[in-house]
C-alpha cells in the first residue's frame, strides 16, 4: 500500500484478515448492508493518506523543476493509438541534468506525438534514455471533470512528460525472466501485435477481446459499444474470467474420466476446480490484470479453497470481501470507475438475479437460458446506471436487446476460436491466423448489428449531464427497486419509496435561492474561452465552448458539457461564437449536438458552410443569428439588458471582429470582449458600452497588444478576469495586463491559477467564488 506508516499497514492487514474470516463464517440477513457501508468507510478512511506525495526525497516527484533533464529507465507498458500517437509508462532509474546524475525512482507517464513506422518494435522491459521536461498532472478546475491526477496517483504516477517522436527516445533492448511481470507485459504487447498485422477493420475488437488492448479502438467504434450497451464484452472481466474457466474445466474433465484411478481417489468435481488455478492465473497475467478480472480472480480463489475445505459462505459474502482488501490495498479505487461498476454489477447480479429469474425455472433449458441472460443484462444494467450516468453521461437501453446477440456470438463463437488461436500461436502460426481471420467477421458482425440497433428510433441513446442531486436521486431509485426484492419490504413501501425519490429528483430539476441573479461563470478549459451567462437560474448563454489545437481531447464533452450539467443547464438559449478561432471554437460541437439549443450567434464573416459545427446546426435545425455593425440590444431576457456589439467587419484580423456581450442587471453590469486585438479594442471605444461594468472580461486572454491600458482607463471595470491556459506557450495573461490591473487597483481573476470562476449579482451587491474541493467557495 503506497505511502502509509508501517503501523498502520500492520493493523489494516490484522483488520481485514478478521474481516475477511468473519464474512465467510457469518450469514445475517442484513450483513450485507452493513458491510458495503463498512468497505466504503474503509476506502474514505485511508483516501487522504494515499493522495499525498511520496516523502522519499529521491523520488522522481521531488525533482520537477519545469527544466528539461536527461532521463534513463525502464519500459513498464506501451500503448500505441490509431492516429500514430500514444504513450509510454516509465520506471525511471536517474535522471542527469547539467552533466550531473542522480539516481531516483519512480514512475512518469510520457506521452509521444508520432510513432515512426521504420521503428522496430519496442517492449516492456527494454531501457531507455531521453531528454525530456516533467510536470506535475494537474486539473483543469472545472466542475464534473474527471480527476485524471488521482487517477494517475492510483498507479503509483506523479510526473509526466512529452516527446515529439518516439525517434527522440534511445531504446537498449533487453531479455527479461520468465517469472517477472514485464515478461507479461512483453507477452500481452506480442500477441496485440500478431492481431494488427491481420490489418483486419475489426482487429482492434479482436485485441480488446482477447487481451483486454483497447488502444486501437476507433472513436466511432468505441461510441457504437458504449451507445450498444456492449462494451463490458470488450472489457476483460468476470464474464471472460467465468468463460475461460467453463472452457478450462470441460476441457480438463475429458481427461480426467479417462483415468480411473484419478476417478476414485480425486473426484473431479471436488478437486478439479483446484487445477484450473494455474490457468486462470495465467489468464489475468497476459490480459494485463484489469480490476474487474483480478476482482473475478480473487472470488474464484478464496471460493475453491472454501469449497476444498467444506466451509460453505453465501457468495455476496465474497464481494464484499473482495471489496475490503482491494480497498485496503489501494484505497484509491474507491473513485475508479472499472471498480465501481464492477462491483456494483456483481453485487446486484448475485442479489438479485436467482429471485428475478425465479418465474422462469419452468421453461425449456434454451429458453430458460436466455431469460437469465436478459435477467442479469437488466439486473446488471439497472445497477450501474447511477454509475454510468455520472462517470459516461450516457444513457443506452439498446444494452437489454443488443446483449442476446451479442453475448452468444461472443461466449460460443469469438472468445473460445480466439483463445485456441493464441494457444496455437507459438506452435502452428498458420493455424492461428486462420482462426482469427473467423473471429474478426464474428465481432464485425457483433458491431454491425449493434449500428444496426442503436441506429433505430429510441435505442440510440442519449446523452445526458446531470447535476449530483438529480444522479443521487436516480441511484435512490435504483435502490429501492432492487433492495425490496432482496429484503422483502412490502409493495406499499416500496411504491411510496420510489415516489418519495422521484419527488426529490424532480425538485432537483428546478432552480433554487434567489432567481434574480446575473450570474457569469467562467469555465477553466485551458488555453480558450467558455463563458456561460445565466439570468435568474432558468436561461443561459453560453458564449464561446473552448477547444485546444490538438484534436486528441474535445473540450466541449471532456469539460463544457459536464460542467453545465453539474451547474444544472438542461437547455440553452443561445450559444455564441464570438469568433471563429479554434480555442473557441472546437468545443462547441459537441454542446450543439447534445444540449437542447433555441439559437446560434456569430459574426457574419463566419464560414459555417463546409465545418462540422455547420453540419450540426443544419441536422439540428437550430437558426443561426449575424448581427448588424454597432451595439444591437435583446430584449428577450428581461428585467436584463443584453446587448451585442458587432465591430465594423472590414477589419482584416478575426479576433478584432469579435462579438462583444454587455449584460447588466440594476446597477451591476459585466462586459465579455472576445478576443479583441488593439484595432477591435479602439472601435469598442469609439462606441463605448453603456451602463456601469463591474466585471470585465480582459481581450485575448490577457494579451499586451489588446490595449489594456485604454480599455482599464474608459470602462473602469471593479474587477476583471482573464481565461487562459496553465503554464501556456503564450505566457498570457501579458506581464503589461498585470502590471496596468495592478496599479489601477483592479484585481484580477483567473482560471488558469483559480480554476473555473462565478462572479454573480442581484443588481446591488456581486459575490465572487472559486471551483475547489468540489465546491464553488465563496472568495
Amino acid at each position: 500500500m503506497p505511502y502509509l506508516p508501517l503501523e498502520t499497514v500492520h493493523i489494516g492487514f490484522i483488520g481485514a484478515l478478521a474481516f475477511v474470516v468473519w464474512a465467510v463464517r457469518k450469514s445475517r440477513r442484513l450483513f450485507s448492508l452493513f458491510a458495503g457501508l463498512f468497505f466504503f468507510a474503509a476506502g474514505l478512511l485511508f483516501y487522504s493518506t494515499s493522495i499525498s506525495l511520496p516523502v522519499d526525497p529521491s523520488h522522481l516527484v521531488h525533482h520537477v523543476d519545469g527544466e528539461a533533464a536527461n532521463f534513463h529507465g525502464r519500459i513498464l507498458e506501451m500503448v500505441h493509438y490509431p492516429d500514430g500517437r500514444g504513450r509510454v509508462d516509465l520506471e525511471i532509474q536517474s535522471l542527469d541534468r547539467e552533466g550531473l546524475s542522480q539516481r531516483v525512482h519512480g514512475r512518469m507517464r510520457l506521452f509521444f506525438g508520432e510513432s515512426p513506422e521504420d521503428n522496430r518494435e519496442i517492449l516492456p522491459g527494454d531501457l531507455v534514455w531521453l531528454r525530456t521536461r516533467m510536470r506535475h498532472p494537474a486539473l483543469f478546475g472545472s466542475p464534473g471533470e474527471f480527476n485524471y491526477p488521482r487517477y494517475l496517483c492510483a498507479h503509483k504516477i506523479f510526473v509526466t512528460g512529452y516527446l515529439k517522436s518516439l525517434r527522440d527516445m534511445a531504446v537498449a533492448p533487453r531479455d527479461v525472466p520468465w517469472y517477472s511481470a514485464d515478461f507479461f507485459r512483453r507477452l500481452r504487447f506480442n500477441l496485440a501485435s500478431v492481431i494488427f498485422r491481420q490489418d483486419d477493420a475489426h482487429s482492434a475488437l479482436t485485441a480488446a477481446l482477447l487481451v483486454g488492448d483497447k488502444s486501437r479502438l476507433l472513436p466511432a467504434q468505441r461510441e457504437t459499444l458504449a451507445r450498444g450497451g456492449i462494451s463490458h464484452l470488450f472489457s476483460i472481466s468476470g464474464l471472460h474470467l467465468g468463460l475461460v474457466a467453463g472452457y478450462g474445466y470441460s476441457l480438463l474433465l475429458l481427461g480426467w474420466r479417462r483415468s480411473e484411478r484419478l476417478l476414485l481417489h480425486f473426484p473431479p468435481r471436488r478437486y478439479l476446480p483446484l487445477a484450473l488455478i494455474p490457468l486462470l492465473l495465467f489468464y489475468v497475467m497476459v490480459t494485463g490484470g484489469a480490476l474487474p478480472t483480478l476482482r473475478a480472480f480473487f472470488m474464484a480463489f478464496v471460493g475453491i479453497l472454501l469449497w476444498l475445505s467444506g466451509w460453505r459462505t453465501r457468495p455476496l459474502n465474497l464481494v464484499w470481501a473482495a471489496a475490503f482488501i482491494f480497498l485496503l490495498i489501494q484505497p484509491l479505487l474507491i473513485f475508479d470507475v472499472s471498480f465501481q461498476l464492477s462491483f456494483a454489477a456483481v453485487t446486484a447480479i448475485v442479489a438479485c438475479v436467482g429471485r428475478w429469474s425465479s418465474f422462469c425455472r419452468d421453461y425449456p433449458r434454451c429458453l430458460r437460458w436466455f431469460c437469465l441472460l436478459g435477467v442479469t443484462t437488466l439486473v446488471a444494467s439497472l445497477a450501474t446506471l447511477p454509475l454510468v450516468l455520472a462517470n459516461f453521461h450516457l444513457l443506452a437501453p439498446a444494452g437489454l436487446l443488443t446483449n442476446f446477440v451479442a453475448v452468444p456470438a461472443i461466449a460460443l463463437l469469438a472468445l473460445p476460436l480466439g483463445l485456441v488461436a493464441m494457444a496455437f500461436l507459438p506452435l502452428w502460426p498458420t493455424a492461428a491466423q486462420w482462426l482469427l481471420s473467423v473471429v474478426h467477421p464474428v465481432l464485425g458482425m457483433v458491431q454491425d448489428a449493434t449500428a444496426w440497433m442503436i441506429a433505430r428510433p429510441i435505442f440510440g441513446g442519449w446523452r445526458l449531464f446531470l447535476s449530483p442531486w438529480q444522479t443521487l436521486g436516480i441511484a435512490l431509485v435504483v435502490l429501492v427497486l432492487m433492495l425490496p426484492l432482496r429484503f422483502r419490504c412490502g409493495w406499499v413501501a416500496r411504491i411510496v419509496t420510489i415516489g418519495l425519490c422521484l419527488v426529490f429528483f424532480l425538485w432537483s430539476l428546478f432552480p433554487s435561492g434567489d432567481t434574480r441573479r446575473l450570474t457569469v461563470t467562467a469555465v477553466s478549459v485551458g488555453q480558450g474561452d467558455a463563458t456561460l451567462l445565466s439570468f435568474g437560474g432558468t436561461r443561459h448563454i453560453l458564449v464561446d465552448g473552448g477547444g485546444l489545437y490538438s484534436d486528441n481531447f474535445d473540450v466541449g464533452e471532456r469539460l463544457v458539457a459536464p460542467a453545465l450539467g453539474h451547474i444544472g443547464v438542461r437547455r440553452l438559449d443561445a450559444v455564441v461564437l464570438t469568433h471563429d478561432h479554434p480555442d473557441h471554437r472546437k468545443g462547441l460541437v459537441f454542446i450543439l449536438e447534445n444540449f437542447e439549443v433555441d439559437q446560434f450567434w456569430t459574426t457574419s464573416t463566419t464560414d459555417l458552410s463546409a465545418s462540422p459545427l455547420g453540419a450540426v446546426l443544419a441536422r439540428r435545425g437550430i437558426p443561426v443569428r449575424h448581427f448588424e455593425p454597432g451595439w444591437t440590444a435583446v430584449d428577450r431576457f428581461a428585467p436584463y439588458r443584453l446587448n451585442i456589439f458587432q465591430p465594423p467587419l472590414h477589419l482584416k484580423a478575426e479576433n478584432d471582429r469579435s462579438l462583444v456581450i454587455q449584460a447588466e442587471l440594476d446597477e451591476k453590469g459585466v462586459l465579455l470582449t472576445g478576443d479583441l486585438e488593439r484595432a477591435g479594442v479602439e472601435q469598442l471605444l469609439l462606441h463605448p458600452p453603456l451602463g456601469e461594468v463591474c466585471l470585465l472580461k480582459m481581450p485575448h486572454h490577457g494579451s499586451a497588444g489588446s490595449s489594456p491600458g485604454k480599455l482599464i482607463d474608459h470602462v473602469q471595470p471593479e474587477m476583471a478576469f482573464v481565461s487562459a491556459g496553465r503554464e501556456n506557450v503564450y505566457r498570457l495573461p501579458a506581464a503589461e495586463v498585470l502590471e496596468v490591473l495592478r496599479a489601477s487597483g483592479i484585481p484580477l481573476l483567473r482560471t488558469d491559477t483559480q480554476g473555473t470562476l462565478r462572479w454573480s449579482t442581484d443588481g446591488r451587491t456581486q459575490r465572487v467564488e472559486i471551483w475547489e474541493g468540489g465546491q464553488f467557495r465563496r472568495i
